[in-house]
């Protein structure tokens, strides 16, 4: 009778000892797995954050290329010489007043510029709201030398001389 007993407990403490032993090694098996959903979570981590940063650069680099034709706009091209006097002789046209190209400068100043000297005419409020949207058109202008004066024409006739510099673009 006595050893029936101890029979069931070393039966129970083997079958404790062996449920241990597979707690063990089920506990260590999570762990490695753990560890490795940990390593995958952080590389997924990486790589979106390497995504938002390749989206970021190329929304940066859309924004540059606007700004880089805008600014390319900014300045006149040696082929755009001619349209760009035609649309002078256009502004002062919109504004009342008669545009005259005197001279284009044939070459560049050492800072990539050139004079334009002009000639516009009519009357007081028509100059000069011509010459101010010639210096604060869409290109790269300013006035070097100008001079208002009367009485060359019909009464209330002005007449301007002015030499703009004018901004060339780079030659690429």
């Amino acid at each position: 009778m006595m050893r029936r007993p101890v029979f069931h407990l070393i039966a129970v403490a083997a079958l404790l000892a062996l449920l241990g032993v597979a707690y063990g090694f089920w506990y260590v098996a999570v762990e490695r797995k753990s560890a490795e959903s940990a390593a995958l979570a952080a590389d997924i981590d990486r790589a979106i954050a390497d995504a938002e940063r390749a989206a970021a650069t190329r929304s940066a680099l859309a924004s540059l290329a606007v700004d880089e034709r805008t600014l390319e706009n900014y300045f006149l091209s040696v082929d755009g010489i001619v349209p760009f006097l035609e649309g002078l002789e256009a502004t002062g046209r919109g504004t009342g007043a008669l545009v005259e190209v005197v001279s284009v400068s044939d070459t560049p100043t050492s800072d990539n510029r050139v004079a334009l000297s002009l000639r516009i005419s009519g009357p007081f409020d028509a100059v000069v709201r011509t010459i101010g949207r010639i210096e604060y058109g869409a290109y790269d202008s300013r006035i070097e030398n100008l001079t208002l004066d009367t009485g060359f024409g019909a009464a209330g006739e002005w007449t301007a001389a002015a030499v703009f510099s004018i901004g060339l673009a780079s030659p690429q």
